[in-house]
């Protein structure tokens, strides 16, 4: 007899694992995984930036300085000035021994020594949302994703968090609270939330039922139905009017929180000068409320 705590795995007629075999792998392209009412959501498209590139005009290749571009990067596309702009081009080859990409056409711009870019999907793809079938978490139907409206004024997708039986959907300057009932590609309904967004997936954490996040105006706390701001009392430091310590946002995708149940306090890493990895945090007591 089956225990509570045993597991059953489900089969096709064949006796092959439903969730391994209904559909194909999980997106490799995405960074953040969240689960959501027995749901695996996958969001966030890679974004590479590391060094510079050269680029020719008439030629399709691209010479990379300090990068490390990999062969996983083949049908991406390359932007050049980086992926807020809307010219791109696809990647077809990559040279990982000599760091060089072979774009599907030749390059129309103007010859650059070194320029900024961008290696990621497009901006669609960067919109859109994969889940998996309830209760098999690696069963995920590329086919069939949510994707966001694009709304300029958003900014770039940062994250998901589950909280409340809502999934909340991050944006640089937006976030959003998703229902759905069924299937999410059929019947998802996108609400707008709170003003107050997320820097990324990293800089928010749950305690006693209350969501902490950090975005570029402090720290807050979310209820559910409204924010409260947390980090007056250090306000300079976010607007960089303090004149010892002042956020560095340059390195703002490496901050991240973390909840220590043990002191009662959530911790909120930072780049408080020019390292690249945050070595100081903001701490915030919950049981004092400072």
């Amino acid at each position: 007899a089956l225990g509570d705590d045993d597991e059953v795995v489900l089969r096709d007629d064949n006796g092959r694992d439903l969730n391994l075999v209904r559909h194909g792998e999980p997106p490799n392209n995405k960074e953040v995984v969240v689960e959501h009412q027995a749901r695996l959501w996958w969001l966030v498209d890679n974004e590479y930036t590391e060094g510079s590139a050269t680029v020719t005009s008439g030629s399709p290749t691209v010479t990379g300085h300090g990068t490390g571009w990999t062969s996983a990067m083949v049908n991406r596309l390359f932007y050049p000035l980086g992926a807020s702009v809307t010219a791109s081009y696809t990647i077809s080859a990559v040279n990982t021994s000599t760091q060089t990409i072979t774009l599907s056409a030749n390059y129309g711009g103007t010859t650059t020594a070194f320029i900024n870019y961008s290696i990621t999907s497009s901006q669609s793809e960067r919109l859109t949302l994969y889940f998996s079938e309830s209760g098999l978490p690696e069963s995920v139907n590329s086919e069939s994703g949510l994707t966001i409206p694009f709304n300029k004024g958003d900014g770039r997708l940062t994250g998901a968090m589950s909280f409340r039986s809502f999934l909340y959907i991050l944006f640089e300057n937006q976030m959003y609270r998703q229902t759905s009932f069924t299937n999410p590609a059929l019947d998802a309904r996108l609400t707008d939330d709170i003003s107050r967004v997320c820097l990324n997936q990293r800089c928010w954490v749950i305690a006693d039922n209350v969501a902490y996040l950090m975005d570029r105006r402090g720290i807050y706390s979310f209820s559910g139905s409204g924010s409260e701001p947390l980090s007056d009392a250090i306000q300079p430091m976010f607007d960089g009017t303090d004149s010892t310590w002042k956020v560095n946002w340059r390195y703002a995708n490496h901050f991240h929180a973390v909840h220590d149940p043990q002191s009662d306090t959530i911790w909120f890493f930072v780049c408080l000068d020019g390292s690249r990895y945050p070595k100081h945090a903001m701490v915030y007591h919950l049981r004092r409320q400072s």
